[in-house]
Order: C-alpha cells, then sequence, then structure tokens
C-alpha cells in the first residue's frame, strides 16, 4: 500500500485550519460562560443566590426582604436559649442575650446579598437544574 504524499500547501492549509478552529472554540466558550453570568445575574437580580445559608436556614433564592423574615423567625437562640452557668457551688442559668450573645440579621443578610460572587460550582449547579 502506498501513501499518498501530502503537499507543504495542503498541510499548512490544514494547519491554519485546525488553529483557527481551535480559537474559535475558545471564543465561543467564553461567550457561552460569559452570556450564562450575565444571565444569572438577570435571573437573581434582587435575590441571593441558591444554594446560600446562615446556620440551617436556607436563603437562597430569597429577596433579601423575604430572607430577613426567615432569619428572624428562625433564629430565636440569643433570646430563647439556655446557657448552664456554673462555678465551685454557684449556678446560674441565663439566656445568650444576658451575656451579649447576638444575631444581626440585616447584617448578615448584607454580607449575604453583597458577596454575590460567581463560582464555578455555583454555575454547574445551576445548570445541573
Amino acid at each position: 500500500m502506498q501513501e499518498t504524499p501530502v503537499d507543504k500547501h495542503q498541510f499548512s492549509t490544514l494547519i491554519l485550519q485546525a488553529f483557527l478552529s481551535v480559537l474559535l472554540g475558545g471564543f465561543l466558550l467564553v461567550f457561552v460562560i460569559g452570556l450564562a453570568i450575565i444571565g444569572i445575574q438577570l435571573v437573581y437580580a434582587g435575590r441571593i443566590f441558591p444554594g446560600v445559608q446562615v446556620g440551617q436556614v436556607n436563603i437562597g433564592g430569597k429577596s433579601v426582604d423575604q430572607a430577613l423574615l426567615s432569619l428572624i423567625d428562625a433564629v430565636t437562640y440569643p433570646q430563647t436559649g439556655s446557657l448552664h452557668l456554673q462555678y465551685q457551688t454557684g449556678f446560674w442559668e441565663v439566656t445568650p442575650e444576658q451575656i451579649g450573645v447576638s444575631f444581626d440579621p440585616g447584617t448578615t443578610l448584607q454580607n449575604a446579598y453583597k458577596n454575590r460572587s460567581l463560582k464555578i460550582t455555583f454555575l454547574i449547579k445551576i445548570m445541573q437544574i
């Protein structure tokens, strides 16, 4: 079986086509990822990204106001929790609030909403939905 020789012109044309195909594919990939990021930013404008939790409270996908209500309803430990303090023969039962433990849901939500950095894991999670 005899090999068919490829002339230099055909070979350089093939190399150029392969290079341009890879280059175009790279540009398309960057363009699609950019569109996905812009689309997700638009879909979740005014809302907290999915998957964000404060303690055991899922606030992802909610507006800041909805998340604030969820946190106020769910986080009651500073007011209703109970701490048992003991020193030698003395024993005291106090709430966390009585010794200065507090929870500021407003600041927590500002941080959750402000730090809207888009990560690749989030993109993958969204694309699986």
